[in-house]
């Protein structure tokens, strides 16, 4: 029901368009928060973060992927645009780490 009031054909009113998407984020965050709690999703962290450069990579990668026809296919495009740029932000990360250590005061 609450995905049904998003359409902009329903929100028929300023007040509508105003409190629906509001209320409904608001929701969703109370949502994610308790889930965060729980650690359900701890599994899914390694994604959070390299999150800027799996989304500035992904694209990239799948348009150089995309060129070779064994691999055209959405789901493994998909698949190896978020793990080549997962690897690829893990890989720079350590080089980094090894190369700039940090410096102790």
């Amino acid at each position: 029901m609450g995905i049904e009031l998003l359409k902009t054909h329903e929100i028929k009113t300023p007040y509508m368009a105003f409190f629906v998407p509001l209320i409904v984020t608001a929701a969703l965050c109370i949502i994610a928060e308790a889930l965060y709690k729980k650690g359900w999703f701890n599994w899914l962290r390694p994604f959070a973060w390299y999150t800027v450069p799996i989304l500035y990579m992904h694209q990239a990668v799948i348009d150089v992927l995309a060129k070779v026809p064994a691999l055209d296919h959405t789901i493994i495009l998909w698949l190896l645009g978020l793990i080549i740029s997962l690897l690829i932000a893990a890989g720079w990360h350590q080089l980094v780490k090894r190369v700039l250590p940090k410096k102790s005061v």
